[in-house]
Formats: structure tokens, C-alpha cells, sequence
């Protein structure tokens, strides 16, 4: 018996590797959103300052790891093979679902989903020991931690309305000293505004976070909360110098320095604060482990009542940990996945949105707009006109910048500030809660969300909340089955789940490296760039792509609705859909080159807008075909019959002739001619069989439907390539 458990906490070490990993993945963001949106620096020096900072943060988390072992269940309601059960479950679920959320670039919290699969297993196992011994449900109660519980969720769901709050209204007020144009007011304001933001930051990770860290004595933590006032009072005068001597005689922007700092800051608040989301299971569990194997007693009989008693972790674990981290920090493709969300639902400008709106977010913002008429007619029009232009944005930004640094400080001041300070009262607040929130906070005060983009980023803000209670919902599902699949089947099923685990990841993996590749195609040769650099070559090569995914979303539309099948419309339709991103991307590309162009370059654009428009009677035409099939099959009307099938078989085959051809701009028109044979040859069918009342009214209205609109995409493909082959420049 004893070698499963030993096999038990080796497994658990491994997932807290794993675990270490996937959850870096997912909230790297929190602390490198604000440094990557207003590139404040070099991505080296971004990502050095943010190890740096995980690496000090790593030390300051000794004081939470409690979180793990006592503050959601009551280990001395439960025996030590019990306890094994719960946190087996708990590390094999935060995998899965933090796994997940990376693959689909969504930030999560990996707090909520610590907790809640705590929370879930422990129920769950309560549960079974409950009914197993006859007691009433009642008795559930004292197998979890409630109060503890709901202190940690309350906190948790109170920074998400703190943090929104604080960004907003420090961010209206920042901006409102500081304008846009920044630069002009710094030498008045700047040494002040940056020696409160630095003080802040010295006073949370100094004066707060050194409560959690595992080499501070007693005796220098009672010295530090016995002169606090002095401290912040000195804090803040010498930095107040320090930032003053660099704008006047230096000529420094002190803000690169201050989003940096608070990029270090974050880091090691994240550490300090989330590390306990990633190992504080495992290494529970490896002190669970020790203690059963010195009592003597066996796994069925030790109660775990030591588990309540507050121990420093050994700093050996903690800096190993964040030296993983670190390492993750620098090579998690999916971290820069996520990373784009939250950069894109922040940026001050509009461009390409990645949520589409639905009905609450189209509510919201109509609602925000009515109280915006009610505010400007009850607010003094002198104090509009002076607010307003605070907010004049800059004429020229920095390209690829999605914000500037008087926000990215503001960002990072109030975050970390937040997560330093939960940290210290060792409440798990959720650093992506805080940060996100903070971000959306700032970004509304300063107007980011204009009637061009609001639906969409509140789209965006609603689905990534909604993400965060998915998440809640999914841990206490996921923990709660793997826990009841142990105690049913006994630890001989540790084995299968995580069989199950590595399949899951697996799937995650190389379907995000799949999308991530998809992605990179779609990036190059974009008309933006094509414009830009008048490589007609490019523009051949960037469009063969989309003849090719034209006319194979339309051979998968046909062939499911002969096969009637459902899975291959989807294929189809997954076809159509990068098609019409890439489209769209054209769209939004056609927009920025033109706003980018010397104003002589402006006539070549009649051209591409020809192009462009020809590309959208191609996608339309595409998209009406792909529907018109799915709404037969799905309301499981009568397929084509053998003769119709075999006429759109031969159609199938001159469409992929066509889209051949087409792509490598070939001479289309006997193609043309025998798509128009066969169509007229299905036409002329249909005629007879509608006549010979042979053939019913749905399955004569698909056919004409299909017929009509592939001889339009057929023309349609054809007249684009043949305009793209006439448009290349003359040789002079």
C-alpha cells in the first residue's frame, strides 16, 4: 500500500510541473499586458525585468501555501488517503481545464479554479463518506471549511468590482493631468504622480508582501509594520527627487522606468500571490505523505489534523518553481495567445475585433449611450469642454503601440498594488481578475471604447467574465467526477485519468498549433502589406489561398448534402470561416493602407477596391451555398437522388479544376463553359422531373438555389483571378 502513495506524490510533483507550465501560460498576461501594449521596451528587457520578478515573488508565497491545505476543506474531517484522493483529482482537473482555456487564448483564473476544485473534490468525498456511514446530509458541513470558503469567494468576486473601479478612476484622473500629449506636463507633475506610483508600489511589495516571504525573521517584520508612516514619507521624498533629477537634468521618460517597476512589482505579486495555485497541492500532500509515514497508523486510520498547523515552505521548492515559471515565461507560445486577448480588448485604437457582439453587449452599450446624453445635459458645458480636451488623443502613435505609458503605469500601479495587498491579509485574490479588470477600468476612462469598438470589447469583457464562472462550474464538475472515479474504483484508477489528462492535452496541443499556423498564413501577404511594398507577386500569392478555400468549402457543402453528412458541412463550414477572416483582415488592411499612404499613392487603391470587391461576391456566394445545404440536411428534407447526385459529383470535380486553375491564374474559360454545361444538364433534369411531378418542391428549390448561385461563385472566381492576372504593373 505504501508504494501507491509514494508513486502518489511522485505523480503529484509532476503534475505540479505540468501545472506550473500551463498556468504561466494563462497568467503571464496579467503582468506583461501593460509592458507589451505601450512597448515600453525591448521584449527581452520586458521579459527580463518579469523573471526577475517572478524569481523574488517565488520566495514571498510561504504564507499561502495554508490556502491549499486548510482554508477549503477540514483535513481533520478527513483520513490521509482521503486527502490524497482530493488533491490527485484537484491537480489532474487544473490541468485539463487551464489547458484548455490557453488553447483558446482566454484569460482564466487560476485561483477560482484552485479553489473550486477544492471545493469540488472535497464535497464529493464528503458525500460518499456521508452515505457510506449512514449519517444524514447535514453532516457534509463538516468536511468543508464554509467560512474560510466564502471569505475566499467574496474576496475573489470583490476585486473584480475594486479593480474596475480603482483603474477607472485613477486612469480619468492620471489623464486628466496629463492629457495625451504627456511629455508637456511631465517636467510639472511627472516627478510627484511617479513618486506616489513608486511609493505605492514600495509600500505593497516591501511593506505587505514581506508578511508571505519565508526568509524574512519576526523580529525586521515587526521593525517594518512599527514605522510605516516613515518609511512611506521617506519612500516617497526620495523618489520624488530621484524621478525630478531625471526629467530635468537626465531628460528621461521617467514613465519607462515606472511601468517597468510596476512590471517587477506585478511579477512578484503574481508569484507571491498564484505560486499557491500551482505547488501548494503537491507539496500539501508531500507533508501529508511524511507525516502519515512517521506515525505509523494506516492510510484509512491517520487523520490529518496537522495539516491545520501553519508551516514555512522551504525556500528550495519555491525557487525551483519559479525558475519553471520563468523558463515558461519565455517559451509558452500559448502565454502570447492569451497575451493578444487582453491587448486587443485594451488597445486605445480601433482595428480588428476578435469577439463578435451579441444582444447583452448591444444592450449595455446602448444604455451606457443613453446615460451619456443624460450626463451631457446635466454636466456644465464649461466642465465638458475643459474634460474633453484632456482626452484628445495623440495625432501620432507609436506603431504596433496599443496604448501609451501614462496607462500602462496606471495599469500596473493599481493591480499590483491590489494583489500585494490581498496577499498580505493571504486572501488568493485572482491576478487575472485584478489585472484584467483594471485594464478594462483604465481603458474605458480613457475613452478606448468609442462607438466604433464598444460592443465588441464589451463582447469581448462579457465572454472572458463568462469564461471565469465556466471556470468556477467546470473545476467543481471535473474535480468532483475524478475524486468520485478514486473513491468508487480505488487508486487503481490513478493510471486511467491520467491516460485521460494526456490525451486531453495532447488534443489541446496540436489543435492550438493547428490555429496557430492557420493564423500565421493568414498574416502574410496581407493586403496592408501589399499595398504598402506594391508586390503584385504577393497579392497573387495572398489571394490563390482564398480561391482554394472558395472552392473547397463549396466541394465539401455538395458532398455533405449528397452523404448527408453533418460532419463534413461542418468541415466545410470551418473552410468558410478562414476564408471570411481573412477577408475581413483584407478589409481592415484596405482601411489602414489607405490611412497609411502618401496622399499621391491614393489612386492605386480604386484597383484593390475592385478586387476587393469582387472577393466579397465570392465569399457571399460561398456562404449562400454552404447554408442553403446545411438547412437540408439539418431539417432532414429528402437527399439528391442518384441521377442529381451524380450530376453535382461531375460538378465537384470542375469545381476543383476551377479552383486550380483559378489559384494559379490559368485561362478559366472552357472550365467556365462545362460548369455552365452541367448546370444547364441539372436545370434541364429538374424541368423534367417538376413536370413529371417526379420530383417534390423542396428538393427543386435546392436545386435551383445551388445551381443559380454556383454558376455565379464559378463566374465570380474566375473574373478575380483573371483581374488580378490584367492588374500587374507594366514593365516599363
Amino acid at each position: 500500500m505504501e508504494n501507491i502513495f509514494i508513486i502518489i506524490v511522485a505523480i503529484l510533483f509532476v503534475l505540479a510541473i505540468s501545472d506550473l507550465v500551463v498556468g504561466v501560460s494563462n497568467d503571464a498576461v496579467n503582468f506583461l499586458n501593460s509592458a507589451f501594449g505601450a512597448k515600453v521596451a525591448s521584449k527581452n528587457w520586458i521579459m527580463a525585468v518579469a523573471a526577475a520578478g517572478i524569481l523574488v515573488g517565488s520566495t514571498f508565497s510561504s504564507g499561502m501555501m495554508e490556502i491549499a491545505k486548510s482554508g477549503v476543506i477540514n483535513p481533520e474531517a478527513f483520513y490521509f488517503s482521503d486527502v490524497m484522493m482530493i488533491f490527485l483529482a484537484v491537480m489532474l482537473a487544473d490541468i485539463i481545464l487551464l489547458d484548455l482555456f490557453n488553447s483558446l487564448g482566454l484569460p482564466t483564473s487560476t485561483t477560482v479554479s484552485i479553489v473550486f476544485e477544492l471545493l469540488g473534490a472535497g464535497v464529493v468525498l464528503a458525500l460518499f463518506k456521508t452515505i457510506q456511514g449512514g449519517y444524514s446530509l447535514d453532516n457534509i458541513g463538516q468536511y468543508i471549511n464554509a467560512s474560510k470558503s466564502i471569505v475566499i469567494v467574496t474576496a475573489i468576486f470583490m476585486s473584480v468590482f475594486l479593480a474596475f473601479t480603482f483603474g477607472a478612476i485613477i486612469q480619468y484622473i492620471s489623464r486628466v493631468i496629463f492629457t495625451f500629449q504627456y511629455e508637456k506636463r511631465m517636467p510639472y507633475f511627472g516627478a510627484a504622480w511617479g513618486g506616489l506610483a513608486m511609493t505605492s508600489l514600495t509600500y505593497f511589495l516591501l511593506l505587505k508582501g514581506l508578511k508571505g516571504a519565508s526568509f524574512v525573521s519576526e523580529r525586521a517584520l515587526e521593525f517594518i509594520e512599527g514605522n510605516q508612516s516613515l518609511i512611506l514619507i521617506i519612500s516617497f521624498a526620495l523618489w520624488a527627487i530621484i524621478l525630478h533629477v531625471a526629467i530635468t537634468v537626465f531628460k528621461k521618460n521617467i514613465l519607462r522606468f515606472v511601468v517597468l517597476s510596476g512590471t517587477f512589482a506585478l511579477a512578484m505579486a503574481f508569484a507571491g500571490n498564484d505560486l499557491v495555485n500551482f505547488i501548494g497541492v503537491p507539496i500539501a500532500g508531500f507533508e501529508a505523505y511524511t507525516a502519515w509515514q512517521a506515525s505509523g497508523l494506516g492510510p484509512d486510520e491517520m487523520t490529518m489534523e496537522l495539516m491545520k498547523a501553519p508551516v514555512k515552505t522551504n525556500s528550495i521548492y519555491l525557487i525551483i518553481a519559479g525558475i519553471i515559471m520563468v523558463l515558461t515565461l519565455y517559451f509558452s507560445k500559448k502565454a502570447r495567445t492569451v497575451l493578444e486577448t487582453q491587448v486587443n480588448l485594451s488597445r486605445q485604437e480601433e482595428g480588428e475585433e476578435r469577439f463578435r457582439p451579441h444582444g447583452i453587449a448591444r444592450a449595455l452599450v446602448a444604455v451606457s449611450i443613453g446615460l451619456g446624453r443624460i450626463l451631457k445635459i446635466l454636466l456644465p458645458r464649461s466642465f465638458q469642454k475643459a474634460s474633453n480636451k484632456s482626452f484628445v488623443p495623440a495625432t501620432s502613435n507609436d506603431e504596433g503601440t496599443a496604448f501609451d505609458l501614462v496607462r500602462a503605469a496606471v495599469n500596473l500601479t493599481v493591480a499590483s498594488g491590489l494583489i500585494a495587498l490581498g496577499t498580505s491579509y493571504k486572501l488568493p485574490l485572482s491576478t487575472t481578475y485584478v489585472t484584467f479588470m483594471v485594464a478594462m477600468g483604465t481603458s474605458l476612462s480613457d475613452r478606448a471604447w468609442g462607438r466604433e469598438s464598444a460592443v465588441y470589447r464589451v463582447s469581448g469583457v462579457l465572454n472572458v467574465i463568462g469564461g471565469w464562472f465556466v471556470t468556477a462550474i467546470s473545476a467543481f464538475l471535473i474535480s468532483g467526477v475524478f475524486v468520485a472515479v478514486l473513491a468508487i474504483a480505488g487508486f487503481n484508477a490513478v493510471f486511467v485519468l491520467l491516460g485521460l489528462v494526456a490525451l486531453a492535452i495532447g488534443r489541446s496541443f496540436f489543435a492550438h498549433r493547428k490555429s496557430e499556423v492557420k493564423k500565421d498564413k493568414r498574416k502574410k501577404g496581407t493586403l496592408f502589406e501589399l499595398a504598402n511594398k506594391k508586390s503584385h507577386e504577393r497579392l497573387k500569392e495572398h489571394m490563390s489561398a482564398s480561391f482554394e478555400q472558395a472552392a473547397k468549402s463549396v466541394r465539401q457543402s455538395l458532398l455533405g448534402l449528397i452523404e448527408e453528412s453533418e460532419l463534413t458541412l461542418k468541415k466545410a463550414d470551418q473552410e468558410l470561416k478562414l476564408f471570411e477572416m481573412d477577408y475581413q483582415q483584407v478589409e481592415l488592411d484596405l482601411y489602414k493602407s489607405i490611412k497609411d499612404s502618401g496622399k499621391k499613392d491614393l489612386e492605386q487603391y480604386h484597383n484593390y477596391l475592385g478586387l476587393f470587391g469582387k472577393t466579397q461576391d465570392l465569399l457571399q456566394s460561398a456562404q449562400y451555398i454552404s447554408d442553403t445545404c446545411k438547412d437540408h440536411v439539418k431539417n432532414r428534407h429528402l437527399p439528391p437522388n442518384r441521377t442529381q447526385s451524380e450530376l453535382l459529383r461531375k460538378l465537384n470535380s470542375s469545381l476543383e479544376d476551377l479552383g486550380k486553375k483559378a489559384a494559379k491564374y490559368e485561362d478559366c474559360k472552357d472550365l467556365i463553359k462545362k460548369i455552365d454545361a452541367l448546370l444547364k444538364e441539372v436545370l434541364s433534369y429538374q424541368f423534367e422531373g417538376v413536370h413529371d411531378k417526379r420530383l417534390g418542391a423542396k428538393n427543386s428549390l435546392l436545386m435551383f438555389r445551388l445551381a443559380t448561385e454556383i454558376r455565379e461563385l464559378s463566374k465570380s472566381l474566375s473574373d478575380l483571378s483573371e483581374s488580378i492576372k490584367s492588374s500587374a504593373p507594366k514593365k516599363d
